[in-house]
């Protein structure tokens, strides 16, 4: 029974320190909240203090009157602006006439100039007929059968022939005249004269568009004939074409 008791008397002691110290931290707690609470309420007061500050901006008056003073000041360079349109008339009056007279003057001399050296002196030099009839076209080929001339008479156009015009061929001691289409099949501008049916002919020739009388239409064309290089692509003269065209 004796250690029983001393058991009971050590759970009261226990619970009585412990008890204690729960007492002792919530007072201790206690002491310690209002110290801070202390501080803030002098810290609330300073920023009312500031709020008074706002008395200083009644110093807006003295930026109302140092405004009209500026005004007061411009109106006196709006006047200025008088003297400066003065200057712009002298500026356009002496601009427009100088490059009229510069302009007009070398033009004037320029075709003065041109007119001296007139056309009228070459005019009278061409004193040669104007035929109805000119060569278009002149070509020499290779050909050991035979030596001839071939050629076709062209409208103006030169597309189209023209048929019933006299062709003379002719050489020293001979000529023939032919009239188109001398082969219908070939069309109605073309003519041929055959020079010769043995080979290759060696000559000189002409040939030129007459009329009836046989006076020439057209200027008189030369051509020669030779025995070499007949094979074909060779640069023989045996097969002469010579075209003409009509002027008008």
């Amino acid at each position: 029974m004796k250690l029983r008791h001393f058991l009971i008397l050590g759970l009261l002691v226990f619970l009585n320190g412990f008890v204690l110290t729960v007492l002792f931290l919530m007072v201790s707690n206690e002491l310690a909240r209002p110290a801070p609470t202390s501080t803030p309420v002098v810290t609330m007061e300073p920023p009312i203090q500031p709020t008074f500050t706002s008395t200083p901006t009644e110093v807006s008056p003295p930026t109302s009157t140092t405004e009209p003073t500026a005004t007061s000041t411009l109106v006196v360079p709006s006047s200025t602006p008088a003297p400066t349109n003065t200057p712009a008339p002298p500026t356009s009056t002496p601009v427009p006439p100088t490059p009229t007279f510069t302009v007009s003057a070398p033009t004037s001399t320029a075709p003065a100039a041109t007119a001296t050296p007139t056309t009228p002196p070459p005019s009278p030099t061409p004193t040669s007929p104007s035929y109805q009839y000119s060569m278009k076209y002149i070509e020499y080929l290779p050909n050991c059968g035979l030596t001839f001339i071939e050629g076709t008479v062209w409208n103006p156009d030169g597309v189209t022939q023209r048929s019933d015009v006299r062709v003379k061929v002719w050489t020293a001691g001979w000529e023939v005249i032919r009239v188109t289409p001398t082969d219908a099949g070939k069309g109605p501008g073309y003519y041929d004269v055959i020079l010769s049916t043995e080979g290759p002919r060696e000559g000189n020739w002409f040939v030129a568009v007459v009329d009836a009388n046989g006076n020439p239409l057209s200027d008189t064309v030369s051509f020669d004939t030779n025995t070499t290089n007949c094979e074909p692509g060779g640069t023989g003269h045996q097969w002469v074409i010579v075209d003409f065209k009509a002027n008008y």
